[in-house]
């Protein structure tokens, strides 16, 4: 499994950057990944970014957060990560993370 995750304010890594590089890799789930929904991530009632998953990657655009984004949105990061090694759905809130 793999999340690639960047905040939409970083200047030095961008996030549309990113997510094309994501689009362009060439693996098994390439055309189900580039065709995947983006869908909100939700923390905390709050829309914390947006989520584009399927099968085994993740790539995640973080809302209001520069190049380090636990630094700019720890609620979310966390949420993020406990998700991730938890095996939950990243676009969905758990009670118990």
């Amino acid at each position: 499994r793999v999340l690639i995750y960047a905040g939409d304010a970083d200047l030095m890594c961008n996030w549309i950057g990113n997510e094309a590089w994501t689009k362009k890799l060439d693996w098994p789930g390439k055309a189900s990944f580039n065709a995947a929904q983006v869908k909100p991530l939700t923390v905390n009632g709050k829309n914390g970014g947006q989520v584009r998953s399927s099968r085994n990657l993740s790539f995640v655009r973080v809302y209001n957060a520069g190049h380090m984004v636990p630094t700019d949105q720890p609620e979310v990061s966390l949420a993020l990560i406990n998700r991730f090694f938890n095996h939950f759905p990243l676009d969905k809130e758990h009670p118990s993370v």
